[in-house]
């Protein structure tokens, strides 16, 4: 994949093919459970199979979705896993609503415009007015496209300064020259029976098997974004995409070596074919591109100890899931904790 096209001028766009809908039809789903049994997994897989999906299993992957009607199908994702991350009852409220603000509504037309500049001409559409309330701007919209997606007027000139800025980063250029674009896997965990599910921005194969997870943010300075990486849980993310890929395709590669995460007694850890432990392997890397001017950028590749750290979060947590689905009980903070200083004030 080389540099991104620069986008269209306002209402210039040629393209007016509707979006595919593969997951058109399905609703939300805000109750119930998602620990299903063996045979109830085998009918959703059968049925994703007929709508053309890849289905190995209980596995199941597509390029052919929306965002929008992923996040309506069933299963544990990277935002309800990362909520459990703070309780049970965060994640059952996350659950139960749908989240949106103008900075998600940036991200995700960014994404279409940066990996899918095709689809982002068929999606959506630069108003040609700033103010949305006035009468002119609501004869426009009456004459536009109704299948697509209105974007705010001064989301073009931010959307382009960030496409400008990410062409100029060969190393993430280089890195996403050949690969697969917005994959959806859908899986049943093993080990616990929760229903998961993930999408990738960009899985490559480039230089290796690896993935690159774009982050739309204000600051991707190394030690603000190193912040944003934990108090936002992307390196459990992270692990939840790598499971992805794991299960579809094998454990990620980076030749000359296989490897894979392990956990025991002793701790979490990257292990090659021969079973030995493999250090300075980079298999998932983060492309952190600024929404403010100049709309900054920097690659980061994820060390062995922050991907096996978020590895054992994403385990623990989905031990928690099964738990809290078979008891019905969604616990909160527990009542009394000390508080203490830490480590880095001492």
């Amino acid at each position: 994949m080389g540099s991104r096209e620069r986008l269209p001028n306002n209402g210039t766009s040629t393209d007016r093919g509707r979006p595919e809908d593969a997951g058109k039809g399905n609703k939300t789903h805000n109750g119930g459970t998602w620990k299903v049994k063996t045979s109830d997994a085998e009918e959703l897989f059968a049925a994703l199979e007929d709508r053309g999906w890849t289905v190995n299993g209980l596995t199941a992957r597509t390029t052919d979705l929306s965002i929008q009607d992923y996040h309506s199908l069933p299963g544990y994702g990277s935002t309800l896993i990362r909520a459990g991350d703070r309780s049970g009852l965060h994640l059952l409220q996350a659950r139960n609503e749908t989240k949106t603000s103008a900075a998600m509504d940036l991200g995700t037309a960014f994404h279409s415009a940066y990996l899918e500049p095709g689809k982002f001409k068929s999606r959506y559409i630069f108003a040609e007015y700033r103010d949305q309330r006035t009468s002119e701007f609501k004869r426009w919209a009456k004459q536009q496209d109704a299948t697509k997606e209105i974007l705010h007027f001064d989301m073009s000139e931010t959307i382009q300064g960030m496409l400008d800025s990410a062409n100029t980063n060969k190393l993430a250029t280089s890195l996403m020259s050949n690969g697969i674009v917005e994959e959806s896997t859908f899986w049943l965990d093993e080990k616990t029976g929760v229903l998961c599910k993930s999408r990738t921005d960009y899985v490559s194969s480039g230089l290796g098997e690896q993935i690159v997870d774009i982050k739309t943010c204000k600051d991707a300075s190394f030690d603000t974004f190193q912040r944003t990486v934990v108090t936002m849980g992307y390196h459990i993310q992270a692990a939840i995409q790598m499971e992805a890929v794991r299960v579809t395709r094998g454990d990620l590669s980076d030749h000359p070596h296989k490897s894979k995460v392990i956990s025991d007694d002793v701790g979490t850890k990257l292990v090659g074919t021969d079973g030995h432990e493999i250090t300075n392997r980079r298999v998932h890397s983060l492309f952190a591109i600024e929404n403010v001017p100049p709309y900054g950028n920097a690659l980061y590749p994820l060390d062995d100890e922050l991907i096996c750290i978020g590895h054992s979060r994403f385990r623990f947590i989905l031990t928690q899931i099964a738990d809290w689905e078979n008891s019905g009980v969604w616990p909160g903070y527990p009542p009394m904790l000390d508080m203490y200083a830490p480590v880095w004030m001492k």
